[in-house]
């Protein structure tokens, strides 16, 4: 994708605002590409819809509330899809050699383990957190709130 093409997908979502937006976001993605300010701005509503969503839940009760933010990024047709929706299923249920969007990066296994791990931490306990989560693993994160 070329940034014509970025501008014209995208001017009916953004209106006037456009160049004020895109600027905004590559100051923040100084490296990212037409594609990547695409996905980027397209997928920020339901970002922002799934934070508030978690922030309601934790003011609602004293139940932790946890959330993830999956990074990771495959090499899958040529990296197109990055960190894209439901990739993080594979490496939740230990299966990313069936699945041909985890893409072939040999540290996909590593990340399958702490995965999988923190699930079922979360389906055993209730609460996701491993020992080298909170000790600032690189890879996967989860949030309490409360």
């Amino acid at each position: 994708m070329a940034e014509p093409e970025l501008r014209e997908r995208l001017a009916s979502l953004l209106g006037n605002k456009i160049d004020r937006v895109i600027n905004t976001y590559k100051k923040t993605h100084p490296n990212a590409t037409p594609w990547d300010l695409f996905v980027g701005l397209t997928s920020e509503g339901t970002r922002r819809a799934s934070i508030a969503l978690a922030e309601r839940k934790a003011a609602g009760s004293s139940a932790p509330v946890y959330m993830y933010l999956f990074t990771w990024e495959t090499d899958y047709y040529g990296d197109l899809f990055k960190a894209c929706h439901v990739l993080e299923i594979p490496f939740v249920f230990d299966n990313v050699d069936d699945i041909a969007l985890t893409g072939g990066r040999p540290d996909k296994y590593e990340l399958t383990e702490s995965v999988s791990e923190a699930w079922i931490a979360f389906a055993r306990s209730g609460n996701p957190n491993l020992p080298e989560f909170l000790n600032g693993s690189p890879t996967v994160h989860t949030n309490v709130q409360r």
